[in-house]
């Protein structure tokens, strides 16, 4: 059995696992390549003592509410402080890419304090 055929009688289960686990690892990679921003890992409310202890998940931005199973969106402040770190660093790859594609990467990153994360209180 090939690991196409694998993966196609895979349960639903272990597919949207294995999906979650690569998005986890490419959101990791993806934040740690900008030291600035991954030391924001270390800030309240998230707190970690070190960057390298993030898994990459960011919970959803859909969480249950009640026994009835209702959605509403989730305000959690960690929620929006990782989703705030991945957003700054992938805006970043993207500018960093086209500068790339253009010789001019040193031009196109933004700068440290350009960057107003909502957890901040500058």
């Amino acid at each position: 059995m090939t690991t196409a055929d694998a993966l196609l009688d895979a349960p639903a289960w272990r597919l949207a696992a294995r999906q979650a686990a690569v998005r986890n690892r490419y959101q990791r990679a993806m934040v740690l390549r900008f030291p600035d921003l991954a030391k924001h890992l270390c800030d309240p409310p998230l707190g970690l003592k070190d960057p390298q202890q993030w898994s990459g998940y960011i919970p959803g931005y859909w969480e249950a509410a009640g026994e009835r199973g209702h959605m509403r969106p989730n305000t959690s402040p960690i929620r929006a402080q990782l989703a705030a770190i991945l957003q700054a660093a992938a805006e970043r790859s993207d500018q960093q890419a086209t500068g790339a594609e253009l010789g001019t990467a040193e031009l196109t990153q933004r700068p440290v304090a350009a960057i107003s994360p909502p957890w901040s209180t500058r």
